[in-house]
């Protein structure tokens, strides 16, 4: 998955097994989306539309973070109004598969409002934290509960989807849409295919 670059937080990549047309991926603090070159049009949007609303109203209130650790299994925040906002790592995967070592290494921008794990490549908005959405039930979170032997990497890597995005569906902390849910059972339905034929 080679980065073409970066800017504000905003990470360009592309996989390394495309399809046409042509497009780049475009991910922030979990979020993502994909756009044609030739016709610049957004073709998928998981959230980032969404998560730059909410931080434009967020730079307005001024809150700052001046402190993060983690609490257990959620990631603790303190700003600088003095409020303390907590979330479960479920909601960052990247960050949930990290080491302590590697959560402690982080950086806080210019603008107090979101932080970045460089090691890990891993960009979190402080509007990220304090939506107050909690994890949801669906098919792929109950499928892959029954089958816990399931590689996430390399069923992510056979749908040509990033593994954080896989994790969060399986986490239950983003929702797919049906078309999306449906690509991914009918993946997993086929690797079952193939198993039986062994």
């Amino acid at each position: 998955m080679p980065t073409i670059f970066e800017i504000f937080g905003l990470r360009f990549f592309f996989y390394s097994d495309e399809h046409l047309p042509i497009h780049v991926h475009i991910e922030y603090g979990g979020n993502d989306a994909k756009v044609e070159i030739a016709t610049r049009k957004v073709v998928q949007n998981q959230g980032l539309a969404r998560l730059f609303r909410q931080r434009v109203k967020h730079r307005l209130t001024m809150e700052k973070i001046i402190k993060i650790s983690f609490c257990g299994n959620d990631i603790c925040v303190v700003t600088d109004s003095g409020k303390e906002y907590r979330k479960a790592l479920e909601f960052f995967p990247t960050l949930k598969d990290a080491t302590p070592s590697q959560r402690e290494h982080y950086q806080i921008n210019k603008f107090g409002d979101a932080v970045r794990w460089a090691e890990i490549d891993e960009d979190i908005h402080i509007t990220s934290l304090t939506d107050g959405a909690q994890p949801t039930e669906n098919a792929i979170t109950a499928t892959f509960r029954k089958f816990p032997f399931l590689n996430v990497s390399e069923v992510a890597r056979s749908l040509g989807m990033h593994k954080s995005l896989l994790s969060k569906y399986i986490y239950g902390t983003k929702k797919p849409s049906a078309k999306r849910e449906k690509e991914i059972l009918d993946a997993l339905r086929e690797f079952g295919r193939q198993l039986a034929q062994i």
